[in-house]
């Protein structure tokens, strides 16, 4: 399969002499001298087909590029690291980098004659100051640290490893949750950026942060209001596909009307979660069936053969336009691609299914789908991952994301089904979190310390928020499963260590507000000592938790009978012996934390 991916109506844009971001390519752009242009698009991004048909299409930019630049081209599902260092605001996006990888200029989707003057603009920059450009490269290649990383930062020790969540966190946390309220459109609901409010994307993780606050008891009335406005809103206007299932990726109207039509399959995963949580915990059972027909599209369209599930479906307005006026079209492509951490969140939903709506259909698909996971993402060594199960030459090492996303998956799975093994594998995957992305400051890297390819802003760490949000958690459940604080105090660092940049994110910051709830105020953790693993009475009572970050362990203890052992925090309660007792304890709240104590160990 060729590596690169372009619009599937008629272009030009593989007259280009595109190449793969490698080390090899920016080798040869310093040899010869030339400046790099970045084009980082995806197969769903509609923008990014109309500049493959125009801007690409147009033969005197396609003359210039081959003349004046060595252009890469890399798709942003498959790359998101590089996506995450150089897009510049949206896709397409189209960067001007030196030939060390520095960025000179760039924008998102730039028509042909605009293009022209841009590309010849460069060019020219790059002749007449090109020693002051080769000087500054020079400079820039040579700042990395020993092991050749490289970093943005000096790494500052262990000390932040031993921090606690201080007030300062606290008050930054109440901040974020004052300007997220600050951004809810009274009037459509939804988040955004007043007046406009428009475009309005659904954030997940936002949603899922409150479904939280409602399931430790703690959301008041007002909180309670904006997300159930936000999911009836949603659910009732058109970024709601009720004709084939499925969210479309964000409204362009405040009204939500009008959407970008593509579908992610990752979010998608995340908005069923949303529904089924909100659902239960506020009692409504059309939003369980909302929960249902997402997942019922993920596998109707998006599952693959082998049981796992791709990465998206194409925009393709007048599919959909049609489809209403009850004309036929051929329906939009779906990437077929397994990605690991796409597939980590599909399967963790369609464990949450399993548990709320009690078909063991999700978990059987859930299974399958991970156990496909592991052998198509397999990178050949010994519990490694990649970031994709590879077609053709293309290799990718698995990300945080990766390792995070399966190894939460892993330790639901184990909750929902007792198997020892998906215990081993996700702490398997839990240390190699720690071991290969932790950064020394606190919280963890997008990318592995030894990772190829370390070209242009590759060689500057980065910490991004939503993966480390996704990681702190994982260090919570790790933690007290292993019963060992280290892994609490480095999802404490991890929280640290991104908290403004959670305040600056605003509504984007949802997965940060996930995690920072869970740390101050923790589920209950259920320990089930089991004479047979697959008792399903317990282990589906132990599911019924109303607290969706419940911690459930499986022991094959020396017992006669099933006992259960829940304790928050310190507190620990009686052994429980029958599943109607467990089911009532863990439907249970507990004791509400207060917002202004600090976290302690």
């Amino acid at each position: 399969m060729d590596i690169f991916t372009f619009s599937p109506n008629a272009n030009r844009a593989q007259e280009i002499h595109w190449h793969p971001w490698e080390r090899d390519t920016f080798r040869r752009a310093r040899r010869i001298n030339r400046p790099v242009l970045l084009s980082i698009s995806a197969v769903w991004c509609h923008w990014c087909h109309v500049m493959d048909e125009t801007t690409y299409s147009d033969d005197e930019v396609i003359e210039a590029i081959n003349r004046h630049f060595i252009a890469v081209r890399v798709n942003r599902d498959r790359r998101p690291d590089i996506d995450g260092r150089y897009n510049m605001g949206g896709w397409p996006t189209t960067a001007f980098l030196t030939p060390a990888g520095r960025l000179i200029t760039g924008g998102t989707y730039i028509p042909p004659e605009r293009m022209r003057q841009i590309a010849e603009a460069v060019a020219r920059l790059h002749t007449t100051q090109n020693q002051e450009i080769r000087n500054k490269d020079r400079e820039f290649l040579r700042a990395e640290t020993a092991d050749g990383t490289g970093s943005s930062f000096p790494l500052l020790g262990q000390q932040l490893m031993e921090e606690e969540m201080d007030g300062s966190i606290n008050q930054m946390a109440d901040d974020l949750c004052r300007s997220i309220a600050d951004s809810y459109d009274p009037e459509w609901s939804g988040f955004g950026h007043p007046p406009r409010y428009a475009p309005k994307f659904p954030y997940p993780e936002l949603l899922a942060a409150l479904c939280s606050h409602e399931e430790k008891g703690e959301m008041g009335k007002e909180d309670r209001t904006m997300l159930a406005d936000t999911l009836d809103a949603m659910m009732e206007g058109q970024l709601h596909d009720r004709m084939r299932g499925g969210f479309f990726r964000y409204s362009t109207q405040q009204d939500w009307r009008e959407p970008h039509y593509e579908k992610i399959a990752g979010d998608n995963a995340q908005l069923a979660e949303v529904y089924l949580r909100a659902g239960r915990v506020l009692q409504e059972p059309a939003w369980t069936a909302v929960a249902e027909n997402i997942l019922h599209y993920l596998i109707d369209s998006m599952q693959r053969n082998d049981g796992g599930f791709g990465g998206s479906q194409d925009a393709d307005e007048q599919f959909y336009r049609s489809s209403r006026e009850g004309r036929k079209r051929k329906a939009p492509q779906v990437d077929r691609t397994l990605y690991a951490d796409v597939n980590g969140r599909i399967v963790s939903a369609l464990l949450l299914a399993h548990r709320i709506v009690g078909d063991a259909d999700y978990r059987e698909l859930a299974v399958r789908a991970l156990r496909s996971t592991e052998e198509g993402c397999s990178n050949g060594e010994e519990g490694g991952l990649l970031h994709f199960a590879p077609e053709g030459t293309e290799r990718v090492p698995g990300l945080l994301g990766d390792y995070a996303e399966l190894a939460l998956a892993h330790l639901d799975a184990h909750g929902s089904t007792g198997d020892p093994g998906h215990l081993e594998r996700g702490m398997e995957l839990a240390d190699a979190v720690r071991s290969k992305f932790g950064v020394e400051r606190g919280g963890f890297s997008d990318v592995p310390r030894r990772f190829p390819d370390r070209e242009g802003m590759l060689r500057r760490i980065r910490i991004p928020l939503h993966e480390n949000a996704r990681a702190a958690l994982l260090c919570r459940k790790a933690g007290v499963i292993r019963n060992d604080p280290s892994w609490h105090q480095q999802g404490v660092a991890t929280l640290n260590q991104t908290v403004k940049r959670a305040f600056a994110a605003g509504p984007a910051g949802g997965a940060w507000l996930s995690a920072y709830w869970e740390f101050r105020a923790p589920a209950p953790h259920a320990r089930l000592s089991l004479p047979d693993h697959h008792d399903r009475e317990m282990l589906y009572a132990a599911g019924q938790a109303r607290d969706r970050h419940a911690v459930i362990d499986v022991d094959d203890g020396q017992v006669r009978e099933p006992l259960a052992y829940v304790c928050r925090g310190s507190s620990c309660l009686p052994p429980i012996d029958n599943a109607d007792e467990l089911r009532k304890v863990l439907a249970s709240t507990g004791e509400p934390a207060d917002v202004s104590t600090p976290l302690r160990r």
